[in-house]
């Protein structure tokens, strides 16, 4: 299936990609660029992929079948190791707040966007109370301690360095494994689906679906975070690797999020306004964004793109019930119905599109506060960070056409995509007069602050009053 010469040009793409990230790490380390965001980005990411990591190269997945299909699922200690990971990230989010309220930094850091996400959660905590099922879980509360963090944590360049970090060395491991765990990462093409070579590739992933979302979603963080050359060539190897894998949604989102990436070229450390680059990638959003939301409710045939009509036939039948419309169903009703068998197993994470899926756990008032937490993004980006938003943003509404690539009540594989959008770019001040030109009037435009500038700001102007009260007493 496949052979020695492919396996050892995987390899050595993969060395030549982690030499690249080494040189883009020393980099990042000696801009300081590593602060508590790249932190919670790092750790956001490590919370499943270290564990995934841990289970391929110790041929440790548990293999079972249901509705005749085979599955690769953890064991229980691998589920212990997901939770002292999480244990690991809520103590720093909990550092992150305690740190944010010690200083009182709150009007320099709070993140609006942040508390409309939780309020998000706290609609789907509730629909879900009111269906009868329990909310309190550890997904939910690690999900409620990353939102807390985002909404005080330091904004800008630190979380695509951490996210970009951890993603690129999931995929590296991932390169490696088709040599040394060829058995499990390598799997036989279905009829309907193939990667680029003549098989389909999952790296340290339980299915290749997962592992090319991944890779598609961290494509932004990676490109935006080490920048330079290391930041586009970095991508090329993710793309590469996403189309081995056989994801034909994945495939077709990375393309044109590579494609996009290098054409519009957003950077938070030089952020321009580019008023063509940033109506073609507006207009893009845009477009994805209205064939998202139209798209499962208004198909009617139960076999459209796989299998994805029944789903949202079924789920669109629920929403629209008058009696769950406004507050949704919450966050485990899903789960009933994979239980129920009306589902296959495959698509039990979700109903397979980002729009029903905030509409079928939170409905219409959670939707409300969805597109307000997107929309509040794009505008506190204003004309200095609106490509780095949009860029961030790129893979999500295209993946959310046939996927659910933003959790909204529960942590997950991609949990870090939450604080990489919302703390994607630094605070800015936003100046009454802008100018609309490709290279933007750097002192009318927003001026990127952060908690180390306001402390000296701060401490300059003391030293002033102090040399002022010095030299009247003089």
């Amino acid at each position: 299936m496949v052979s020695t010469f492919t396996s050892a040009i995987v390899v050595a793409l993969s060395v030549i990609a982690l030499a690249v990230l080494l040189s883009a790490l020393r980099k990042s380390i000696k801009s300081s660029a590593w602060n508590s965001a790249a932190l919670l980005g790092a750790l956001s990411v490590v919370l499943f992929s270290s564990v995934y990591l841990v289970l391929t190269y110790s041929s440790s997945w548990d293999l079972v079948t249901e509705q005749n299909q085979d599955l690769r699922l953890k064991p229980q200690w691998g589920n212990y190791l997901i939770m002292l990971v999480g244990g690991t990230l809520a103590a720093a989010c909990a550092v992150i707040c305690f740190r944010a309220v010690r200083r009182n930094k709150f009007s320099n850091t709070y993140n609006p966007a942040a508390v409309l996400a939780l309020a998000l959660l706290v609609v789907s905590v509730t629909a879900t109370f009111l269906n009868g099922d329990n909310p309190i879980r550890p997904a939910t509360a690690l999900m409620l301690a990353v939102l807390a963090a985002c909404t005080v944590a330091p904004r800008g360049l630190g979380v695509h360095v951490g996210i970009g970090t951890i993603c690129v060395i999931a995929a590296v491991t991932s390169g490696f494994a088709i040599a040394v765990h060829k058995d499990f990462s390598v799997m036989p093409c279905p009829w309907d689906k193939c990667g680029v070579l003549g098989f389909q590739f999952r790296g340290i992933f339980q299915h290749p679906n997962t592992f090319a979302i991944f890779l598609t979603l961290a494509m932004p963080f990676v490109y935006i975070g080490f920048a330079s050359w290391e930041g586009p060539l970095l991508s090329t190897y993710l793309l590469g690797l996403v189309l081995l894998s056989g994801s034909r949604s994945a495939a077709v989102a990375a393309v044109l999020t590579f494609v996009l990436l290098i054409v519009v070229r957003p950077s938070v450390r030089r952020p321009v306004w580019a008023p063509k680059r940033t109506t073609l990638l507006y207009l893009v959003l845009g477009l994805a964004f209205v064939v998202g939301v139209a798209t499962p409710l208004v198909v009617n045939d139960p076999d459209f793109l796989t299998g994805r009509g029944h789903i949202w036939m079924l789920a669109r039948g629920e929403v629209l019930h008058p009696a769950t419309f406004f507050q949704g169903i919450g966050m485990l009703a899903w789960k009933h119905v994979v239980d129920a068998g009306m589902v296959h197993i495959s698509a039990s994470y979700s109903v397979h599109n980002q729009w029903l899926q905030v509409l079928y756990s939170a409905g219409l008032i959670g939707f409300i506060l969805f597109v307000g937490v997107l929309a509040l993004l794009i505008w506190q980006a204003g004309r200095t960070y609106c490509l780095v938003i949009g860029c961030v943003l790129l893979p999500v509404f295209l993946l959310g056409v046939s996927e659910r690539p933003w959790p909204i009540d529960s942590a997950d594989w991609v949990i870090w995509v939450v604080p990489g959008a919302l703390l994607s770019y630094p605070v800015a001040r936003r100046s009454s007069d802008d100018r609309t030109m490709e290279n933007p009037d750097v002192s009318k435009e927003p001026v990127a602050t952060s908690a180390a500038q306001d402390e000296e700001q701060a401490g300059a102007t003391s030293r002033c009053q102090q040399s002022g009260g010095h030299t009247a007493e003089r």
